[in-house]
């Protein structure tokens, strides 16, 4: 889709990010609205990882409003994921309160889509907000829920690390030193 006339005097990037309207375009007259929506979110996702948090935060808004106009199983299949990203840009740009709105969001679609393994990351995930704000003893009751599944049991162990880390940290702020250890 990137033409070779776009790309000069451009990096390949900024080529690909001139086309991706075209891109959509495409997918969407193909009906290829999936496709489409990987499309916005892979775009999303760049601005997040070069640090244009702005623009990823409205290309997910974006995103947000074209899922929600979407039949009911691409809204199950998407949703989730989108309030999670955006809880994510949202702690990039230090709006810890909108972070947890969104992931609140996230878990809900989550659990009511029975998606249990991205409903504990997000979980997991929040707790580091939760913990900026000094809320530690909800942040130790969702870590200790999400720990005592089977499904923390099959993490790799740096998952597991990170979320036991994150436990340790909050008993040591409210002054439980022996369930630290």
């Amino acid at each position: 889709l990137i033409t070779v006339a776009n790309s000069k005097g451009k990096t390949f990037r900024e080529a690909i990010l001139q086309d991706i309207p075209r891109a959509h375009d495409i997918l969407i007259e193909h009906g290829l609205i999936g496709k489409s929506i990987v499309l916005s979110n892979n775009t999303a996702t760049s601005y997040l990882s070069t640090g244009e948090h702005h623009k990823a935060l409205e290309t997910f808004e974006s995103l947000l409003t074209k899922v929600r106009a979407q039949d009911d199983t691409i809204q199950r299949l998407n949703l989730g994921m989108i309030y999670e990203n955006i809880a994510v840009t949202y702690a990039y740009l230090g709006q810890n309160r909108q972070s947890l709105d969104a992931r609140e969001q996230a878990q809900h679609h989550f659990l009511q889509n029975n998606q249990v393994e991205a409903m504990l990351r997000s979980q997991i995930n929040s707790t580091m907000i939760l913990r900026r704000l000094g809320y530690y003893v909800q942040a130790i009751r969702l870590l200790r829920e999400a720990i005592d599944t089977e499904w923390y049991a099959l993490q790799d162990a740096g998952e597991r690390l990170l979320a036991e880390k994150g436990l340790i940290v909050c008993y040591l702020e409210v002054g439980k030193f022996r369930q630290a250890l």
